[in-house]
């Protein structure tokens, strides 16, 4: 499965735009007391669950194309989101969107 932020594909022609698809996830993470006062600690944290967000989107998005009989998605777009359900609970809700097609 190609997977690809442009609308197009180099070497490839789209023969045939199947849907839009959206793969969404949503990371929780706790940080700890002293990583809440340490920039550079929740930084690291912020990087790691976004990393993870992103990933499990892109995952969640390529499960929908392949149902589709999808060879590739274009136009990806990503879009992030933060929760907040307490002090030291936190999420980063990612949507990665495009556009499945088949491809020759």
């Amino acid at each position: 499965m190609i997977l690809s932020t442009t609308d197009r594909l180099e070497n490839y022609q789209i023969n045939h735009y199947l849907s839009i698809v959206a793969g969404i996830a949503i990371e929780r993470s706790v940080m700890s007391f002293k990583e809440a006062f340490s920039t550079e600690a929740m930084i690291v944290k912020h990087q790691s669950t976004l990393e993870a967000a992103n990933e499990a989107a892109l995952n969640n998005l390529r499960e929908k194309a392949r149902a589709l009989g999808a060879d590739a998605v274009v136009g990806i777009q990503f879009d992030y989101e933060t929760t907040t359900a307490s002090g030291s609970l936190y999420g980063i809700i990612c949507t990665a969107t495009g556009t499945a097609v088949k491809i020759g």
